[in-house]
């Protein structure tokens, strides 16, 4: 770890007493569409808020943003060898004391140059620890995962949404026990300047637009990517279960490029299999602030994944924060499951006749609740941010120990607090 200069004082100062320059790199940045670029923008400024100096390093895709404690840099035009060298050469001018890399399977496209950059940064001799923030591993192709393997190897610690990814990654690679690999839900995509901002009527000018009729009732919101795992097959044939008697109607809002996409094209199938394809409006990429402050009667999201909620599911916690009664399936860990019950409505993943159930009971008189509340104290990025800064606590003492004791400050906040030179 470098001898910086960041000797700062004022409330900038986090729980471990100290001010950290934290490098983010993210492959994706707004405006491009991406919930982990998203949420580690949302992750970025709950630390600068706390005093750290964050700079997220992105593609040139993205936009520029200097913003108090926050900076984003879009420098890299390629994640394949040649980009990430860049990249590379400005870390080690940077010199983070902290370097964190949010790794979805698909983020990167087929580029391995991510993959690489710990090893690469450490031929360097790069000084600092190096962390993953791991998006995703259940559903990565068993090549992926191989691919992966140099950078968690050469990692320093390893931040994952679920117990369940955790044990699934040290059962299949036990050479990475012996460094911190904390479970860290993910939070709300939620920015400052991205929140519901539409009134009754410009609500209903919203829907008019994307064709959704005046009497739709309930009215059901789906959000993100458009994945098989997201169940709108199952959805699709509740929706066609309930269509006599109910007005249901989905609107989801996110990416949908089906001619490009095979997991797409297959949601578009089921919907007009069931002949349903009058219910579904697909309308594309928004801004969350097109969405109603308050949350009109009859409104739900409803996610009814495949394998059940989970902890990385951005989509669901973001629009339960912001409100929205949500409707999705058991989660497979116990802990998580509870926590859920009394944030949505559960039901089984792929039971079909509990989410036609579902959807028939809101077709009535019943109403949900949505629990903001309760999201911002489970998801809230004030908590999350504070667990992120104790694994930074404990990936620095790994560090440190597996480095050479003698040559670091005992904790980060000492680090932080040191004068000097740099890497």
């Amino acid at each position: 770890m470098g001898d910086h200069g960041h000797g700062h004082d004022g409330p900038g100062h986090d729980a471990h007493g100290g001010v950290l320059n934290i490098a983010i790199i993210s492959g994706s940045m707004p405006p491009m569409p991406c919930g982990v670029g998203d949420n580690a923008l949302a992750l970025g400024r709950a630390l600068a808020a706390k005093g750290h100096r964050i700079t997220i390093y992105t593609h040139i895709s993205a936009d520029a943003l200097s913003e108090g404690n926050l900076t984003i840099n879009p420098l890299v035009s390629n994640w394949n060898w040649s980009g990430c060298h860049a990249l590379a050469q400005q870390l080690l001018m940077d010199g983070p004391d902290i370097t964190q890399i949010e790794y979805p399977t698909r983020a990167y496209g087929s580029n391995t140059g991510p993959t690489n950059l710990p090893l690469f940064l450490k031929l360097r001799k790069f000084r600092g620890p190096i962390v993953i923030r791991l998006h995703e591993w259940e559903k990565a192709h068993w090549l992926r995962r191989l691919a992966i393997w140099p950078m968690l190897n050469d990692s320093n610690g390893i931040m994952v949404p679920s117990a369940d990814m955790r044990e699934d990654i040290l059962f299949k690679h036990r050479s990475l026990k012996d460094r911190p690999v904390h479970v860290i839900p993910v939070g709300p995509a939620v920015q400052p300047d991205d929140r519901p901002a539409a009134d009754a009527d410009a609500w209903g000018m919203q829907l008019k637009s994307w064709g959704v009729p005046d009497n739709a009732h309930p009215l059901i919101l789906s959000f993100g990517f458009v994945r098989k795992d997201k169940g709108l097959e199952s959805l699709a044939a509740a929706i066609a279960a309930v269509k006599k008697n109910s007005q249901a109607h989905v609107v989801h809002i996110g990416p949908f490029t089906p001619a490009t996409d095979v997991q797409q094209e297959a949601v578009l199938d089921a919907i007009a299999q069931h002949q349903v394809a009058d219910r579904f409006h697909f309308v594309g990429e928004h801004p969350l602030s097109v969405l109603p402050t308050a949350v009109p009667r009859g409104t739900v999201a409803i996610f009814p994944y495949t394998e059940g909620i989970s902890n990385r599911r951005s989509a669901a916690i973001t629009l339960g924060t912001l409100g929205f009664p949500i409707i999705t399936t058991h989660a497979h860990e116990p802990e998580v499951d509870a926590a859920w019950s009394g944030l949505a409505q559960l039901i089984p993943a792929g039971d079909d006749a509990a989410l036609t159930a579902a959807i028939q009971q809101i077709s009535g008189d019943t109403v949900l609740q949505g629990h903001p509340e309760g999201f911002a104290t489970y998801f809230g990025w004030d908590r999350l941010s504070s667990e992120v800064e104790a694994f930074y606590e404990d990936v620095y003492e790994h560090y440190r120990i597996l480095i050479d004791p003698g040559c670091y400050p005992a904790s980060m906040a000492e680090l932080a607090a040191h004068a000097g030179g740099h890497h």
